[in-house]
């Protein structure tokens, strides 16, 4: 476990003699040099040397983090290399096709380019089907292009490959993507590098998730009209309800519609499931039989045979609501966009889910915002919050507040960050969403919220004593700078 460095100077004794100095370095010493070091190769040489059952917990998890980090270094090497040596490949079948042209051979057919041809021997070497190959290679080529800045990221180890793809997903809806005319390519580069400055920042300190949601915020804002086009043309595509047989006696409904509706379906479904009209008479029926039991009452006006039921259940459809959260402009006719629930939205898809009579069962709670984006209410001194301040906190921050967990705050409890008996108003400042098990965790003392903020934002210490940031997602895109220009 102790080894000496043998490129350690060595001194002088009392005597004037020199004697050779031994060093030890241990290994906790060998961890903060490898965390100091640039990422390379020689990071996986510096953790190799390290005895893990020599460090503390948290000097293991602080190694799992360099582990991690050398992890997304690979990946963005390996990246760099797909696109490299597939450029190469082509050039050699390129140069093996015009051989044969200039030896007089029989022409191959022209309907396989040397393209395909050099992606398939890719792909076949890789072990990997011809589709994912495909995606593999196209995703190289774009972090080598457009995407420039998320391989910088993964070559320094801050970003996880996961992160890319999932922030990637976005990019492909920004206008010019994947198109030959140089103008189209040259505007979707430059809204590439928005929002990528801002998204992979945000990315080293946050869940692929949280840096893929944040990414569709901003393609939502730089180009509102696209986003638009795409749900119409989804809708003219996607749009339907589908029957699936799983297994003898069970299917599968899947339904693809807007987004506006599928909130209200949801939350009347989950309304319903709560009724104790669907309890049944041997107390044996779970949350997911209760769902299907409400969606075939809504549907067709009776529970369906899931068990025995103990009466019928009547007056199925509910009232339910759908929560939008709008700037004022939008209202008086500009382009600013907003939310549905939970989902980036066009200002023309609010406008029309306000007017759509065919919510009109429903009630749509419509919370304006100001030019910051920022809802504000009344603070409560009483220990529970309003039910004005629970929308605000669930509209706010989406999700629940601890570090990387993606519960939506609809299926959270509002909780405290500093507790009521502990001096804790109970404001917007200091409420947030958790789920029920990170809130027992908080509640048992183990991770302690230090500071919250009105924005939803909050700093988290660890049972370890590690510092967590959460930032909560954007609350509304932000207005573009420019208009796309096509």
């Amino acid at each position: 476990m102790f080894e000496p460095d043998p490129e350690l100077p060595s001194g002088p004794d009392e005597g004037g003699v020199v004697d050779e100095v031994e060093v030890v370095v241990d290994d906790a010493m060998r961890l903060g040099m490898a965390c100091a070091r640039p990422v390379d190769s020689g990071l996986l040489c510096d953790l190799d040397r390290i005895d893990l059952d020599a460090l503390t917990a948290d000097e293991a998890v602080t190694y799992l983090q360099q582990v991690q980090r050398f992890a997304a270094y690979v990946a963005g090497v390996e990246a760099w290399a797909r696109d490299a040596v597939t450029a190469k490949v082509v050039t050699e079948i390129q140069a093996q096709l015009a051989a044969e042209v200039d030896a007089d051979r029989p022409a191959r057919p022209q309907f396989v380019c040397a393209e395909q041809v050099a992606w398939s021997e890719v792909t076949a070497a890789l072990r990997l089907s011809p589709v994912t190959g495909e995606a593999r290679i196209l995703e190289a080529q774009e972090l080598m292009g457009a995407w420039r800045p998320m391989l910088d990221g993964m070559l320094a180890g801050t970003i996880t490959v996961d992160h890319t793809r999932a922030i990637g997903r976005q990019l492909r809806n920004i206008p010019g993507h994947g198109s030959s005319d140089p103008t189209e390519a040259a505007e979707y580069a430059k809204h590439c590098r928005v929002v990528l400055a801002t998204v992979v920042p945000f990315a080293a300190t946050h869940t692929p998730g949280e840096a893929g949601r944040k990414a569709r915020v901003l393609v939502t804002a730089i180009d509102p009209a696209g986003a638009r086009k795409r749900r119409r043309k989804a809708a003219e595509r996607d749009h339907g309800v589908f029957l699936n047989p799983v297994e003898p006696g069970t299917s599968e409904i899947r339904a693809v519609m807007p987004t506006a509706h599928a909130d209200a379906v949801m939350q009347a479904v989950n309304t319903l499931a709560k009724d104790d009209r669907f309890e049944v008479a041997d107390g044996c029926i779970t949350t997911g039989q209760r769902r299907v039991a409400a969606l075939v009452a809504l549907t067709l006006g009776d529970p369906g045979s899931v068990a025995t039921v103990t009466r019928p259940v009547s007056e199925a459809k509910l009232n339910v609501h759908v929560n939008v959260l709008v700037p004022l402009e939008t209202l008086v006719g500009s382009d600013a966009c907003g939310r549905i629930g939970s989902t980036p939205s066009t200002a023309d898809e609010i406008r029309d889910l306000l007017a759509d009579a065919a919510v009109g069962s429903s009630t749509i709670r419509r919370l304006v915002t100001d030019s910051t984006g920022c809802i504000l209410d009344a603070g409560r001194r009483h220990y529970l919050a309003s039910d004005l301040q629970k929308v605000v906190i669930r509209l706010r921050d989406g999700y629940c507040r601890f570090p990387g967990c993606s519960r939506p705050a609809e299926r959270c409890e509002i909780d405290h960050a500093t507790p009521y008996d502990a001096g804790g108003r109970t404001d917007t400042c200091n409420l947030g969403p958790l789920c029920k098990f990170h809130h027992e965790m908080k509640t048992a003392g183990y991770w302690h919220i230090t500071a919250s903020a009105r924005d939803g934002s909050c700093t988290w210490r660890s049972p370890l004593g590690r510092i967590y940031q959460h930032t909560p997602p954007d609350l509304i895109p932000p207005p573009p700078d420019d208009p796309p220009p096509f």
